[in-house]
């Protein structure tokens, strides 16, 4: 008898582990094609995105931590909107400025890699990142940050495996000035 119980909660794990996977896959997916839609197919096609032009770049960034975990950030011109833990972590990593190693990536910050990503914010929050998570806190991200047209300032490359926000360099600012 107490095998069977065993096994039925076994196989009630596998259940929920592949409803997970697939619910999980549905979101990357998405994800996918709103990103190959909007960057690939409607410019290739000289289209925009009716009824909202997003912004193209960014020139500031302020994060501005609450007591309450959350965090006030502002976008430029944008007035200041709430973003959670994990998605204003995200935001911050994705917007640190460095070198960049490939010069078409000028003048915003450089890409980070998935690696770099997920150990950063293991280390931000201490508890281990996985790139599945990554993926899912990306899209969170982009979500939450719709309304406020700046979604697609979060940009994936993936054959670099690597995201970016589509700040403008510090670095690069001053090393244009200099020439």
């Amino acid at each position: 008898m107490r095998g069977q119980k065993v096994q039925c909660l076994l196989a009630l794990a596998k259940r929920l582990e592949k409803a997970q996977k697939k619910h999980d896959n549905v979101g990357i997916e998405l994800d996918a094609i709103h990103c190959d839609l909007t960057e690939t197919y409607l410019p290739a096609l000289g289209l925009k995105r009716p009824g909202r032009r997003p912004i193209e770049h960014a020139h500031r960034l302020n994060v501005l931590w609450k007591a309450n975990g959350t965090a006030a950030v502002s976008i430029d011109n944008i007035p200041p909107f709430s973003l959670p833990l994990v998605s204003a972590h995200l935001l911050e990593v994705l917007a640190i400025d460095g070198p960049n190693v490939d010069p078409a990536d000028l003048p915003y910050v450089p890409f980070k890699s998935y690696r770099a990503i997920m150990a950063e914010m293991s280390r931000r929050l201490g508890r281990c990142h996985r790139e599945h998570t990554l993926k899912q806190a990306v899209y969170r991200l982009k979500l939450q940050l719709y309304p406020y047209r700046c979604e697609a300032l979060v940009v994936n490359n993936r054959h670099k495996k690597a995201y970016r926000f589509l700040l403008v360099s510090k670095t690069a600012a001053v090393g244009a000035a200099a020439l």
